[in-house]
């Protein structure tokens, strides 16, 4: 049972994943270990800046899969629906402040004026980290373990099948980015 915050209805954390290849047992960890892998980052950021994907949610499709399997439709709608709504209204905002300050940045030729808001930017990276990290908290509470399909978890495939649905559900074509998501997954799951 959960409780319900605009449309959305939260259950408890999940329970840790049963999955004895589950190498960390919150959303939260396992995207901080996932994104950490060689080239991961840079493939989630070309996704996110060519492709409009949100980070957080291919990290949440990547986790579901190894420690749940595939996502329901439903499911994955829920999540993707919060998430556009978090990142428009959270996320997007902050981060465009702290491009736009990295570009001042390079404009201002007083070291005082640069120390200053070089601090500023890192201030506002840490909160950007927050409402990420607050976002994935929330994709994980959203989530029902036993709505996930047969597909094994730990799977490749399930992985891979959660990264497409979320394609199509983005209207993205799967096949024009297929080797991108084939190399996320590789990358994550070396």
């Amino acid at each position: 049972m959960g409780h319900n915050i605009g449309n959305w209805t939260f259950r408890k954390l999940m329970p840790a994943p049963t999955s004895e290849s589950a190498s960390a047992s919150t959303l939260w960890s396992y995207a901080t270990q996932y994104y950490d892998q060689d080239g991961v980052a840079e493939l989630c950021l070309r996704l996110q800046d060519e492709y409009g994907f949100d980070v957080n949610l291919l990290l949440y499709c990547c986790w579901y899969g190894h420690c749940y399997g595939t996502l329901s439709e439903t499911q994955l709608k829920t999540c993707f629906d919060y998430s556009l709504h978090w990142q428009d209204n959270a996320v997007k905002p902050i981060r465009s402040s702290r491009r736009w300050l990295k570009t001042e940045l390079s404009r201002i030729s007083d070291q005082e004026q640069v120390t200053s808001l070089t601090e500023l930017r890192e201030r506002i990276k840490r909160i950007e980290l927050e409402l990420e990290k607050q976002q994935l908290e929330t994709l994980q509470a959203l989530s029902d373990p036993a709505t996930s399909s047969s597909e094994p978890t730990g799977s490749r495939a399930a992985i891979q099948g959660n990264l497409k649905q979320l394609c199509r559900m983005m209207e993205i074509d799967e096949a024009a980015i297929d080797g991108l998501l084939g190399e996320l997954v590789e990358r994550g799951t070396a």
